[in-house]
Order: C-alpha cells, then sequence, then structure tokens
C-alpha cells in the first residue's frame, strides 16, 4: 500500500546496486603515499546489498555512497611511479594506468559542494571497460533522488550495514564499537540490552559477530531510545482506552482513515478513496513485531510502522518524476548556478573543471561560463576563469568535454549554458562554436524544433521536447554586420553585466570601489561596462550565433515592452537588486513577464565571499533560472537543494497555476488569491531521537518561506529541553501554529534541529502542499540534503484547507451533508406547518380579503406608490402556495373559479415564504463574525509593539544592572580609601609608641598607655567611618532600587495604555474588513434576486400567457419583488446587528484593558515591602529628619553594621533586641559610646 493513503499505487522503490557492483570487481586501492609498493595483490571492490556503501573484501575503509558527488575516469592518479601498478598480476599491462582507474571525489567534514575541499580515492581496475562500467554504476546509486527521502528504518539498515562491514574479517564486535553507532559514552546502556536480548559478551573481545542480527540492532535501538509517546498516540487513537498497550484492528483503521490522524483533509474522497481493510490489515501484519494476539498491534509494532517507508512524512512519489513536463519552458523553475567553475572566493579563489561534473550531477541545469582569451602572446585557446580578479583559469575545451559527459547523467532533461563572452576576436568566437559542435555532436541543439519557430507568439517548446539536448545562451548577431557602439550598450544594459560579458567588469569594478557606497559600486560597473563593450566586441561570430536559439540575451527596456513584443524566446538576466526593485515596484507585471519569457537573477557583486541571496522572493514572482553559488551551502542554497529534490531531481519544477495562466494577475503581496485554497498548518513537535551524538541542550527551530504573506515574522522555536539527553529529548505539546498560509504550493517549513551554541545537528525542508498529516517521522538532513545519521524528529501534523470563521458553517454543510440536510429537512417541516395554518386562516375569512398592490404590501407601507415596471403585477388573483419539502422547489396553483381577491397581510407573509424558499438553496446567511483575540495578537502592528516592548524592557534593565555595578564599585572605592587611611594612622601611631617605648626605658616617669588608648579611638572611628560608608551605599542602593521599580510601574502602565490603543486600532482594522465582507454578501443576495425577477419577467407580458403556467411565473415574479425589499431591510437590521456586535465588542475590549491596568494600579500599589532590620535611620544633618526603607531583598551581603547612629548625639536609638545580627565588637563599641560622650563628640568631629 502507498503511504499516499490514496489510490493503492506502489510507493517509488530506492535504487539498487547492480550484479556487477554487489559482485565485485577486482581492484586496487592506489596508495599515493607508497612509491614502490612491490607486488600488491587484488582483491573485490563491491557495494552492500542496499548500495549504501563501497569497500573492499578485506576489509579497509568505507566509502559512503551518500558522500561521493563525482567520479571520474582517466585521471591520473597523484605519485612518483604508477609502473609498480600498471604490471600487477591480473592486470591488462598494455592499457594505460589512468584509463582503468575511477576517481571517487568524497565531501570532507565541511559538507561543501566545492572541488577545493574534496577528498579523492583512486581505485585501479582490471580494464578499462571495468572502470567505465564502474563508473555508471555508482553514479546510478549517487543520483537517486530517494536520498532526500529516506525513512529512520532505511537509515537502521544503512548502519546496521556500516556495523557489518566494518567488522569484515573479525568474528567479534566490541561493546564499545556497538554503542558507537548510536552515541559516544552508552556502553553500560548497550551491555545492559545486550543482557536483556540474551546477547551477553562471553568474553572482552565482544558479541559475536554471527549473532547481531538487524532484528536485535532495532531491538537495541528501541532500548536505548524509550519511546514513551508512543503511549499517547495508542490512548488518542483508541479514545483513551489502552488494553495491553496494543491497537485493534478497528483502531490501526481509525489512524489511517481518520482526518485527525492520517488521511489527509484536502483530498476528496471519491477520487482519492481510504484505504480499505483488508489494506490496513496487510499493514498490521507487515509490522507485527514481539509477541502478540492476532489483529493487534504492538507499541513496538507501531513503531515499527511509524519509522518505515510506509509512514513518510512526504510520499516517495512526489521525489519521482511527478509534474507534467509538456509545458512550454517558461513554466518551469530551472536549478541554475553563477560561476559555475569557481571552487571558492569570487576574488581570488580556483577554477575547476569538476565544478561543472559536481553541479550537473546535484541537478543543475543551467550553468554559467565566463569565456575569456588567452594571453597577450597569441594563445589561440578560449579559457574559463573570472576575469579581471586573481582567480585562476581553465581550459574552455576542457569544460565542454567535461559538460557533455555528465549532462545527462541525474537527468535526462535540457542544460542551458549562459556564455559570458569576452573573447573578441572571430578566431576565438568560432572555435568555441567548433568546440560546442564536434563535442557535444548530436547533444547541442542547433536548430529551432520545426513545431516551434523562432516567431512573434509562439510559447517555447516543453522539456520533454529537449531531451537531451544543450541550449546555448550567448549574443545573437547578423552576418556581416558588427555591433553598433549604441547596440554594444543596449547588449550590455540587456544582462546588467550577466551572460553576455559583463559581469566580470562589473565585479572588477566593485572590488576596486571599496570605499564607495553600495549605489555607487553598482553604478559604476554599468557605465564602464558600455565602453568596454564598444571597444571589446568586434563581431558576433556567425557560427557561434548560429547555435543560439530558443535563449536569446536581448535588451531590457521595459516589462510592458517586452510583454508586447511577444518573442517567448529572448530572455534577460537582472542583478539581484534590480530584481528585488521588479519585485518590489512592479511584482504583478513582473508575473506577467514570466509566464511566457524566461529571464535570469545572479547574486550582486558585492557577494565577493560567495555567499548567497534568498531566492525565494523571485521564486514568488516566478523567476524560472535563479542562479546561486554551488559551492556556498548556507540557507538559501539548502532550501534551493530541498525544493529542487522533488520532481526525480530533474532540475525543472513546474510552477503553480497562478504563475502560468496569463488571464490571472497574481500578486505575491497579497493577502488573498483568487483561485489558490490557502492552508492552515499545525506542528506538534513530541520527541527527538539521536539528534547529537554528544549530550546537549537541543532547541527546535521551525521557519517558513514562501509568499510574503506566508513568511513568519520571527522564527517560531520550542523551549530548550531541560534534560541533556539526546537519545530521546521531548517536548511534548509544543505546538507551532500558522493560521493561514495564502500560497502552499510556494511555501516550504524548514525544521532544524540547534544546540546551545548555535551549531545545527540537522536540518529538513518540506513543502507543505505536499507534507501529509498524522504522526510522522521526519529524519534530519546535513547540509548536502543527504541522511545524518540517525537524527530523527516525531512530530504530529495537522494541515488542512484554511476556512474562515465567517464561512464555517458552509465548509460544515458541505462537508457533512447529511447532516446540514436533516437540519433543513425539520426547518422545512414547521415551515410547512406555518403555511398550512395560514392558508387555514384565509380560508375561514374570505370576507376580509382584499386587492392590494403587491409592491405596496410587500415593502410595508399600502400609501407607497408601486414602482412603474411592476404595474402589470397588479391585482393578483388569490393563489394557493405550497411548498415541497423534500425537493426545496415552491409550487403554485391558480384556483379553477376564477379571480379572488387577497388579503395583502395574508399575500405578505405567504410570498416572503415563498421568497425565502426560491431564494435560499444552501445554507442560511452565516452568523455575525467575531474578532478572535488571537487575531489581533497575530496582527503586524501589535506584534511590532510587542517588540517595542521588548526591547525598551531589556534596555531599562541593561541600565539598571549597569547602575547598580557602578555604585557597588563606589562602595568598594570608598571602603578601600577608609582602610588605607586606618592603615596610614595606625602605622604612625606605631612607630611613635616604639620611641616612645625607648624613652620610658631611660625615663621612668615616661608612660605609655595613652597611646593605646589613641589606637583604640583610632580603631573606633574607623568602624563608625565604615558603618557610615556602608549606610550611605545601602540608603543609595535602596533610593536606585526603589526609583527602578518605580519606572518600571510607570512602564507597565504606559505599556498599558499603549497596548489598549494598539488592540483597539487593530480590531477596528479587522471590524472594518468583516463589515467590507458583510457588505460583498448582501450585494450577492440582491444580486441573485434582481436576476431571479428578471428571468422570470422576460419570459412574456402578463397577458400574452395564460393558463396555470402565466399566474405561476407573475406570481413568482411578485414573491421575488417582495423578497428584494425583505432582503433591503434585513440588510439594515444586520449592519445594525453587526455594528451593535462591534462596538461591543470595543467595549468590551476597552473595559478589560481598563480592568487590566487598574490591577496593575492596585497591584504597585499594595505591593509588600520588607524592611531591613533597625532600617530607619534616624539622621539630623542640617536640623532635618530623614528616614529610609532599606529593602531586605535588595541588602547586599556584608557584616551587619549598628543602624540608628545619631551624627548629632552619636547616640543609638535601637534596642538591643532590635539588632540581632551585631557582632560582640559592635555591642562594646554602643556601650562604650553610652558610657562615655566625649567620645562621642570626638568621633563626630572626626567624622566632619
Amino acid at each position: 500500500m502507498a503511504s499516499a493513503f490514496g489510490t493503492p499505487a506502489r510507493a517509488a522503490e530506492r535504487r539498487r546496486p547492480s550484479k556487477f557492483l554487489t559482485g565485485g570487481v577486482q581492484a586496487v586501492k592506489w596508495d599515493s603515499a607508497i612509491e614502490d609498493p612491490g607486488p600488491i595483490p587484488a582483491t573485490s571492490f563491491l557495494s552492500d546489498e542496499y548500495g549504501f556503501y563501497l569497500y573492499y573484501e578485506g576489509g579497509g575503509e568505507l566509502i559512503e555512497i551518500h558522500r561521493v558527488v563525482d567520479v571520474r575516469v582517466g585521471i591520473t592518479p597523484p605519485g612518483k611511479d604508477v609502473r609498480s601498478y600498471a604490471n600487477l598480476k591480473g592486470m591488462a599491462p598494455l592499457v594505460p594506468v589512468e584509463e582503468r582507474t575511477i576517481c571517487l571525489s568524497l565531501t570532507n567534514s565541511r559538507q561543501r559542494l566545492s572541488a577545493a575541499d574534496l577528498v579523492d580515492v583512486f581505485v585501479v581496475l582490471h580494464s578499462a571497460a571495468d572502470a567505465r562500467a564502474l563508473q555508471k554504476d555508482i553514479l546510478y546509486l549517487v543520483c537517486d533522488p530517494l536520498h532526500a527521502s529516506p525513512s529512520v528504518l532505511n537509515l537502521l539498515h544503512k548502519n546496521y550495514s556500516y556495523l557489518m562491514l566494518s567488522h569484515i574479517g573479525k568474528d567479534y564486535i566490541s561493546v564499545k564499537d556497538l554503542a558507537s553507532v548510536f552515541l559516544e559514552g552508552q556502553d553500560d546502556k548497550v551491555l545492559f540490552t545486550l543482557e536483556s536480548l540474551k546477547l551477553k559478551p562471553k568474553s572482552e573481545s565482544g558479541v559475536k559477530k554471527s549473532d547481531v542480527t538487524f532484528e536485535h540492532f532495532y531491538a537495541i535501538y528501541s532500548h536505548l531510545c524509550t519511546r514513551v509517546e508512543m503511549v499517547n498516540v495508542i490512548r488518542a487513537v483508541s479514545g483513551g482506552k489502552v488494553q495491553n498497550m496494543t491497537l485493534s484492528g478497528t483502531d490501526f483503521y481509525d489512524l489511517l482513515t481518520d482526518e485527525k490522524f492520517h488521511y489527509d483533509p484536502r483530498r476528496n474522497f471519491i477520487l482519492f478513496p481510504k484505504p480499505t481493510r483488508t489494506e490496513t490489515d496487510a499493514l498490521m501484519t507487515k509490522h507485527a513485531i514481539g509477541k502478540t494476539k492476532p489483529g493487534k498491534l504492538s507499541v513496538d509494532g507501531l513503531n515499527h510502522f511509524l519509522l518505515s517507508d510506509d509512514n513518510l512524512v512526504v510520499e516517495s512519489n512526489w521525489y519521482q518524476l511527478s509534474d507534467d513536463m509538456n509545458q512550454p519552458l517558461s513554466h518551469y523553475f530551472i536549478n541554475s548556478s553563477h560561476n559555475t567553475y569557481l571552487t571558492g572566493h569570487q576574488l581570488t579563489s580556483k577554477s575547476s573543471v569538476q565544478m561543472y561534473r559536481i553541479a550537473l550531477l546535484a541537478g543543475c541545469r543551467c550553468l554559467e561560463l565566463d569565456c575569456w582569451p588567452g594571453d597577450e602572446n597569441g594563445d589561440p585557446e578560449p579559457y574559463i576563469t573570472h576575469g579581471m580578479t586573481m582567480c585562476t583559469r581553465v581550459l574552455y575545451k576542457d569544460c565542454i568535454t567535461a559538460i557533455a559527459e555528465t549532462a545527462f547523467i541525474a537527468s535526462d532533461f535540457p542544460v542551458i549554458l549562459s556564455f559570458e563572452n569576452h573573447c573578441t576576436t572571430n578566431v576565438l568566437q568560432e572555435k568555441m562554436a567548433q568546440y560546442c559542435r564536434t563535442i557535444f555532436g548530436d547533444l547541442l541543439l542547433s536548430d529551432p524544433l520545426s513545431g516551434f519557430p523562432l516567431e512573434k507568439g509562439v510559447s517555447l517548446p516543453p522539456p520533454s521536447m529537449l531531451k537531451r539536448k544543450i541550449l546555448i545562451k550567448n549574443r545573437k548577431g547578423s552576418r556581416g554586420k558588427k555591433p553598433s557602439p549604441a547596440e554594444a550598450g543596449e547588449s550590455t544594459a540587456t544582462d546588467d553585466g550577466d551572460g553576455d560579458g559583463d559581469e566580470g567588469d562589473s565585479h572588477k569594478a566593485e572590488a576596486d570601489s571599496t570605499e564607495a557606497t553600495t549605489d555607487e559600486v553598482e553604478a559604476a560597473p554599468q557605465e564602464a561596462n558600455t565602453g568596454a563593450a564598444v571597444k571589446d566586441v568586434d563581431v558576433v561570430n556567425m557560427e557561434l550565433s548560429a547555435i543560439v536559439n530558443y535563449v536569446q540575451p536581448v535588451t531590457f527596456k521595459s516589462l510592458d515592452e517586452s510583454i508586447d513584443r511577444g518573442h517567448h524566446f529572448e530572455m534577460s538576466s537582472f542583478s539581484e537588486d534590480r530584481g528585488l526593485t521588479l519585485v518590489r515596484e512592479t511584482p504583478v507585471e513582473f508575473v506577467q513577464y514570466n509566464v511566457n519569457q524566461m529571464c535570469r537573477i545572479y547574486p550582486k557583486g558585492t557577494r565577493v565571499d560567495s555567499n548567497n541571496y534568498q531566492p525565494q522572493a523571485f521564486w514568488n514572482c516566478g523567476v524560472q533560472m535563479v542562479a546561486l553559488n554551488y559551492q556556498t551551502t548556507d540557507s538559501p542554497m539548502q532550501l534551493n537543494i530541498g525544493k529542487f529534490a522533488l520532481n526525480g531531481n530533474c532540475g525543472y519544477l513546474l510552477k503553480p497555476k497562478c504563475f502560468t495562466t496569463p488571464t490571472l494577475k497574481f500578486d505575491p503581496f497579497a493577502s488573498m488569491q483568487n483561485g489558490i485554497i490557502p492552508h492552515e498548518l499545525s506542528l506538534e513537535i513530541i520527541s527527538g531521537q539521536y539528534l547529537c551524538k554528544r549530550k546537549n541542550t537541543i532547541t527546535i527551530e521551525v521557519d517558513i518561506f514562501g509568499a510574503p504573506p506566508d513568511v513568519c515574522l520571527r522564527k517560531l522555536k520550542t523551549k530548550p529541553c531541560k534534560e541533556y539527553n539526546v537519545i530521546n529529548p521531548r517536548w511534548e505539546c509544543e505546538i507551532i501554529k500558522k493560521r493561514r498560509i495564502v500560497v502552499p504550493e510556494m511555501a516550504v517549513v524548514k525544521i532544524a534541529a540547534v544546540d546551545d551554541r548555535g551549531v545545527i545537528h540537522g536540518v529538513r525542508f518540506l513543502p507543505v502542499h505536499h507534507m501529509q498529516p498524522g504522526y510522522r517521522h521526519i529524519p534530519l538532513l546535513n547540509r548536502l540534503g543527504k541522511p545524518n545519521g540517525l537524527a530523527s524528529l516525531f512530530v504530529y501534523i495537522q494541515v488542512r484547507d484554511y476556512v474562515s470563521d465567517l464561512h464555517a458553517k458552509w465548509v460544515d454543510a458541505l462537508v457533512n451533508p447529511l447532516s446540514f440536510l436533516e437540519k433543513q429537512q425539520k426547518a422545512e417541516e414547521l415551515r410547512e406547518l406555518a403555511l398550512n395554518d395560514l392558508n387555514a386562516d384565509d380560508d375561514h375569512h374570505p370576507e376580509e380579503e382584499t386587492s392590494v398592490d403587491c409592491m405596496s404590501v410587500t415593502s410595508g407601507n399600502v400609501d407607497r406608490p408601486p414602482s412603474p415596471s411592476l404595474n402589470k403585477f397588479k391585482a393578483l388573483s388569490h393563489v394557493v402556495i405550497m411548498a415541497n419539502v423534500k425537493q426545496s422547489k415552491v409550487s403554485i396553483q391558480a384556483p379553477e373559479d376564477g379571480p379572488v381577491p387577497i388579503s395583502g397581510v395574508s399575500l405578505s407573509r405567504s410570498s416572503h415564504d415563498v421568497s425565502d424558499k426560491s431564494s435560499t438553496s444552501g445554507p442560511s446567511r452565516p452568523p455575525l463574525p467575531s474578532v478572535d483575540i488571537h487575531e489581533i495578537r497575530e496582527h503586524r502592528d501589535y506584534v511590532k509593539f510587542q517588540r517595542k516592548e521588548t526591547k525598551e524592557s531589556q534596555e531599562a534593565e541593561r541600565k539598571h544592572r549597569a547602575d547598580i555595578i557602578a555604585r557597588q564599585k563606589q562602595r568598594e572605592d570608598s571602603l578601600a580609601s577608609l582602610n588605607k587611611k586606618l592603615e596610614r594612622k595606625r602605622t604612625a601611631l606605631l612607630a611613635q609608641k616604639e620611641k616612645a617605648v625607648k624613652k620610658a626605658k631611660t625615663d621612668p616617669q615616661f608612660t605609655v598607655t595613652h597611646f593605646d588608648n589613641e589606637l583604640a579611638k583610632l580603631q573606633k572611628t574607623h568602624d563608625v567611618e565604615v558603618q557610615h560608608a556602608t549606610n550611605v551605599f545601602t540608603r543609595g542602593q535602596a533610593e536606585l532600587n526603589a526609583k527602578h521599580k518605580t519606572e518600571q510601574a510607570k512602564m507597565r502602565k504606559r505599556f498599558a495604555m499603549e497596548e489598549e490603543k494598539v488592540m483597539v486600532k487593530v480590531m477596528k482594522q479587522l471590524q472594518s474588513v468583516q463589515r467590507s465582507e458583510r457588505k460583498a454578501l448582501h450585494e450577492k443576495e440582491l444580486k441573485e434576486a434582481r436576476e431571479m425577477m428578471v428571468s422570470n419577467a422576460d419570459q412574456g407580458p402578463s397577458g400574452t400567457d395564460g393558463g396555470d403556467r402565466g399566474w405561476q411565473r407573475r406570481v413568482t415574479v411578485a414573491a421575488v419583488v417582495s423578497r428584494i425589499h425583505n432582503l433591503e431591510s434585513e440588510h439594515q437590521e444586520d449592519f445594525r446587528l453587526l455594528e451593535q456586535k462591534q462596538n461591543q465588542e470595543l467595549e468590551e475590549l476597552s473595559q478589560q484593558q481598563k480592568q487590566a491596568y487598574e490591577a496593575l494600579c492596585n497591584e504597585d500599589s499594595s505591593r509588600p515591602r520588607r524592611s531591613y532590620a533597625g532600617s530607619t535611620c534616624e539622621m539630623r544633618g542640617n536640623s532635618e529628619e530623614r528616614r529610609v526603607a532599606v529593602s531586605a531583598v535588595d541588602r547586599p551581603r556584608r557584616r551587619s553594621v549598628p543602624s540608628g547612629l545619631s551624627l548629632e548625639s552619636v547616640e543609638f536609638s535601637s534596642s538591643a533586641e532590635a539588632l540581632p545580627a551585631l557582632s560582640e565588637k559592635d555591642v562594646s563599641l554602643k556601650r562604650s559610646a553610652q558610657k562615655s560622650p566625649s567620645h562621642g563628640a570626638q568621633i563626630k568631629r572626626s567624622l566632619l
């Protein structure tokens, strides 16, 4: 059964290696470090059965297929002596070594598509035929498009193959080696798991290799990664009934067919039927693991199903060729590269022929060749290089040869070569054309196709008719005519310096003008290039011009002129900046231009480090070729790789219909699009598996690329995992929701696992249009779009068609028509009963019936004159109105006894009912809309206000922290100064005391006791000064904190007031939109009623038709007229109610904000303030008293000091009980001050 859960077609199968590759071929590994290898025995070089690895039969290094980006034959291996390899036993001695040597180019840890970062592995084979066959088979595996869509079970098979192949020739596998496959440092857990599986190592060597089957390997994976969340899945599917931790057959069927889980609600269940019970039972049998009863699925079995190819997040069929390839070439996005030959920097890197091979094998279909002449010594060969820079150069002929060899290995669809031609002589241009004809041969499209001539209004041929063809993009010339200076200048302006020989000058001018602004840098090359083109280009060689057909670069003057010209084979190239100008200023016209004509965007010249711009902005306008630097795998390049991995990685993606229909005027910036059904996406990140091989804190970031209304204003991300768990981190209930995606076919979701250092451990780009709902595992890839170990995420996806609240009831009626019809039938039965009662009343009182003007009665005003166009409907006869409830039709019968006047009231009521039935064929008018608080908070203005609030709050906190730090530093400086002062005075007193002691020895009457008193006084004075400085610091700290709290309170109040204004403003905007939608709905109802009246009135005059049909038509028209006036009154009442409801909503919002503001004020006023022990300091300085309340929360960590010190009397007002934290020294100081007032005065004088 396919993972599409639609038609039972088989899912796409992954490529398997050929029998030639799995059987092995005789080969020898080249070792350039050994000069004379001596006799080297040949061994088999082969692949495993799944095509994951290449290896030697005798063991050694494993070559991962996902790392291979190129396989070449004919490359001379590096080394001093190759003769020993040339004459190996069993090898063909007459064949040169390079012809039977293959070179495998592998990516290194930097994961870049650059020839400068590749690792080459050489393998010498038996013959040249073996080398060619091996090259073909390996490239077949390398270009498998399903590499971008692996399942976790497929990755487990790959890791199991690595474990087995890395132990070739060994009988045992150590526990450490087994644990390294999953996570470093998990030897104990692996050993415990092996014991539970009865695979306990019997020796120090480890586990016997033959005993470790894939089932055991999968069991180790499951035991290490405990999936507790699977219990919640079973509970959700079974409706909360968890019996023996199993799923029944009915529950598993519900899992696959219920729209809440795995069935896509966007699909029509008639065109895409749900899987049958037989198919779901077959899946249960396939994934049954463990000892479970028949018809039951255990937790392990459910996990096995969710990890398998039957549960991919994107159907594998979308990664095969799935688009219609029979539309014009301009209807496709084309995978393109810029300066393909460069390996790195735009000004200093090396040029490489291999870059063309790498780009083509990666799926690129548009390559750039900067053609320059040889040196001034008359070198007749054209070269490929970045002119006027320090980049190296390569031969043009070698590049053409490499393109011819690899152009159609990854894809059969056409390749476009964009020539930036700086070859000025006729000889060089003729040689370029000759190389194209001789090397490409039949691959070159030299003449237009018969059914697609180069004429006005003729569309471009489809890719299916250009299979295995190479198209040349170069200036087109006419025979025997040189381009005039004006034409040469126009040619330069055509491409803005790209594709016609001027981009190199553009880069040179921009590189030299380092001090110029961006605008000056971009303007200078255009002026310089005009003259350069006049000087360089003598003629356009006719041989080179003859091979240019469907991609002719021309002068771009304006979008309207290009569209009116109607030459679909003409194209233009734009720099990144100029393209953005077109996107911003004329998006609709730019989309119209790209419907029939092709254009190309290339990076601006200031990107000298080869970084890439965001291509999504140009895809949103239908630009076909958005050229990127392939050597830099940054985020834009990763997006490009993820997008073009679809459709078999063939390099062509069919654009949505809004980009290919000329009559549609698609505006990528519009929030509503005609003919496009928006989607609603909800993504719940449940858990992750093996995200990193080391303990780390992982956060999942989600971003959306697409049309401007669909782009997230900021990255959505989960909270960091609390535990350092990378085996199975859980986030549970982290829901990331995008309410409306306007253009789902262009939207791409980026999911990345990022650690606390910002390192990305895996990323995945998923197209929203192809995402499958339900419980899915998402294997994460590396920057090259290849599998990244066992890293995966377990998510719950909900994706459905977006429905606004205004149309929710209509959609419910379409989704559940039976339920809706039941409600309608009940309403019709009640209406029929009412009509019968009215008819019965009319039959009982015939004498009260009078002839009344239909128009006047319907409008509720008898004196109102009737409309002139409805005079023929006056004095209608008595009719009997019957409602057919089952068929929802109205049948009108005329009486057989002739005309009888009717009662105005009866006619008004009955005709109103008739009009309701005749004009209402679907659900009733939607209820009055309301503004959701979530819509307000997701509005751009509210998000902007939140950013402003956060920024100001952070700035205030930063300033407060800076003030605190400055005050603490001031306190430390003050205390240090006091300590220095104390030490200086103490040193002086001690010196005086020492002299006095010497003197006392000679004079017995001389005493030194007063020095001890002075030292004690000095110490006490210092303590008081320290206390005073500490009190000053504490008081300042308290004032600073109080000031900060006051500012915070003011800021909160201000933010609350501003938030109210913003929310009211946003609500008014949303209400205005609701009124517009309501008005449009009213106009639509009136239009339908008027059309019904006109269609009945146009059938003929009332007097010409006789019998029942004439009566029926006249009464129906009268009923419709009545309905129109009723609708007008209903609309007025509807608008009145809507305005009343909107005013009430505004009132409620204002009231809520006012209550929140008052609560905020009350909270600030009633907040408890804890005081510091002994914090009431009586300061009598200058006859003034001040009290300072010091918060205990802001109290600095210091030794407690006595407070309440009066500088006037030096008396402590605080009691001993109020100072529990006083030290013994403080208590003694207090007592001495109380006993000796003079000593207190002395302390005061010292302080002053």
